[in-house]
């Protein structure tokens, strides 16, 4: 029984491996680890194999990763005596590895007031540093300016381009700060039951802060503390070598108290002294939103002595000119701009130089993708750098538009300056004249004739066209004058009525012009050709006129005699009528 039984495990097992679809020879199987997990791939040139992918053996295959969310993939593998390569590496297993990375939408965040301080987080809490690019998702932040309310939020980007907008209120003078007695405040020793004193350290050394609060007013929810950073080493004599600082403390009841511990490393510049760094704390005092200001100390010692010069001068910097890719910019163009700025101071350098655009959003928006702030790391005195920025004109734009480009940079002291500067682009709307065919009233015209002719002329554009004319041109036709039109408005339509003298006979071509200015007085014009046929001049011939054209045959000279003997009848006839009427009336 036991031979039986192994005998029918043998056949079905033959069975199902004959099932089973096998690779044919030469064939390579190999498999791909994505991240994302979700992502598809196609091999070209290859098959998908239960699950994996088999190609035909040896030779390189490009393949392509999609995914929701994530950029497109697009790579190659090499297969070399059956092994799988990528990248030059040979992948274990035959598995390739890849990651894909996330789409970046272009997000533009409009900050009011420009000033502010201004923090942004992924969901996770994770610093974001550049937000003028982001993937899919909620981001947080918090934003402050001296003068205005601290605001904390949210925002997210949606598998598209996001526009941000962030304004803050500003504080009235008559509104405190906190409630009461005061919420948020520095915890006096004796109530922690420790003392916090204050740290002491060199440049480069780190040294601990703590920072001990305690709530004197309602109860705090959402509790965020940073330190107040400045360029200034007198103000914050650390490294900001972190993109941000920002600790969070737990939800604090009235009287309730906590600690915030900072490991901060001394900047090399840091001179000796006592340095009192201030620290914003913002919170929400019973549902509104607060801040405060607390300050500690730590003491520098060996601290950067600087060198002494006998003449220190600051750099001075200044936009000399612009430059601009296109001869003329027309409203809902894209365009690149490149401003100088020149320092002009014989002997300092600048350095970290960014330059900012303060842009009308009616007028101009920074192109999708890229950023209103450039960058130079440093110009020489008396040299000139570039900063190129990358603009659209809106497209309802009129007339000039003004960009603010301000400029911070610092000196080999890191002492910070700025400075604003004003510069107009001209900008100007398409003209958009469309002239139809003419319509031409000339059926049975003939040479030495008037014509009528009817021109519809469209300003298509948004902007007026100014003296508007027609011309002809033409051999067998003419005008008295030229047509003036005077202008037409954005959107209007004008018909010319004007008259045509046909000159000759047969087919008269000609061309009618129509010329208009823009408003700065640049010509343009448009042409359409006409065609006209033009009969032959036909007038019935007076018999006047033709007797006048034949040669006068002179009359043959009358005899004397004959007109004399006629006479002479004439009288015998009157008298003889005469005596008879005589002797009538003796008679009676």
């Amino acid at each position: 029984m036991n031979i039986k039984r192994t005998i029918a495990v043998v056949i079905m097992l033959s069975i199902l491996l004959t099932a089973l679809p096998t690779l044919a020879a030469g064939k390579v199987e190999l498999s791909f680890d994505c991240d994302p997990s979700t992502a598809s791939i196609e091999v070209i040139g290859g098959k998908a194999y239960l699950g994996n992918y088999t190609v035909p053996g040896d030779g390189t295959y490009p393949f392509t990763a999609t995914a929701d969310g994530y950029m497109d993939y697009n790579g190659s593998f090499d297969v070399v005596d059956g092994k799988v390569y990528f990248n030059g590496v040979e992948c274990g297993g035959n598995k390739i590895h890849i990651v894909m990375s996330k789409q970046l939408y272009p997000v533009l965040i409009t900050k009011n007031p420009q000033n502010m301080t201004l923090n942004v987080t992924d969901s996770l809490g994770n610093p974001v540093s550049d937000t003028a690019n982001l993937p899919a998702g909620t981001y947080l932040y918090t934003a402050f300016a001296d003068g205005y309310e601290s605001a904390a939020g949210k925002f997210a980007v949606e598998n598209a381009p996001a526009v941000v907008n962030i304004t803050l209120k500003v504080i009235a003078k008559t509104m405190p700060t906190t409630s009461g007695i005061g919420a948020l405040a520095l915890l006096p020793a004796n109530i922690a039951g420790k003392y916090y004193s204050a740290p002491t350290g060199s440049p480069g050394e780190l040294v601990s802060l703590y920072l001990p609060v305690i709530n004197n007013g309602e109860p705090l929810t959402d509790i965020t503390i940073e330190p107040i950073i400045s360029n200034n080493v007198e103000e914050f004599p650390f490294a900001a070598d972190a993109a941000n600082y920002g600790l969070r403390l737990p939800d604090l009841d009235t009287g309730a108290w906590a600690v915030a511990q900072y490991m901060l490393k001394i900047s090399p510049y840091a001179t000796n002294g006592v340095k009192t760094v201030q620290f914003r704390a913002i919170y929400r005092e019973n549902g509104v939103l607060r801040d405060s200001t607390l300050s500690a100390s730590v003491t520098i010692v060996n601290g950067y002595e600087a060198p002494q010069e006998t003449l220190h001068t600051a750099p001075k910097l200044m936009v000399s000119g612009y430059a601009v890719n296109l001869d003329t910019i027309y409203a809902g163009d894209d365009f690149t701009i490149t401003v100088f700025i020149k320092n002009t101071s014989a002997s300092a350098s600048a350095v970290n130089i960014t330059g900012a655009l303060t842009l009308d959003p009616s007028a101009l928006m920074a192109a999708l993708g890229r950023s209103d702030t450039g960058y130079a790391a440093k110009i020489a005195p008396g040299d000139t750098a570039e900063i190129v920025y990358d603009l659209t004109a809106m497209p309802d734009i009129q007339g000039n538009a003004q960009i603010a480009i301000k400029l911070e940079y610092e000196d080999k002291e890191n002492t910070a300056a700025n400075v604003t500067q004003t510069i107009t682009l001209p900008i100007k709307q398409r003209m958009r004249i469309s002239v139809d065919q003419p319509e031409i009233f000339a059926e049975g015209a003939a040479e030495g004739d008037y014509i009528a002719v009817s021109l519809p002329i469209v300003n298509k554009g948004k902007t007026k066209a100014y003296n508007v004319e027609v011309k002809l041109e033409s051999e067998k036709l003419s005008m008295s004058e030229s047509y003036y039109g005077g202008d037409i408005l954005p959107g209007a339509k004008q018909s010319a009525e004007f008259q045509l003298l046909c000159l000759k006979d047969g087919a008269a071509d000609g061309t009618l012009t129509v010329s208009f200015e823009d408003a700065e007085g640049n010509v343009y014009e448009q042409s359409v050709p006409i065609r006209v046929d033009i009969a032959e001049s036909i007038s019935a011939p007076a018999a006047a006129d033709t007797e006048a054209e034949q040669p006068q045959e002179k009359p043959e000279a009358f005899p004397i005699w004959i007109a004399a003997a006629g006479a002479a009848a004439v009288i015998a006839v009157a008298a003889a009528l005469i005596i008879k009427k005589g002797r009538s009336n003796a008679a009676k």
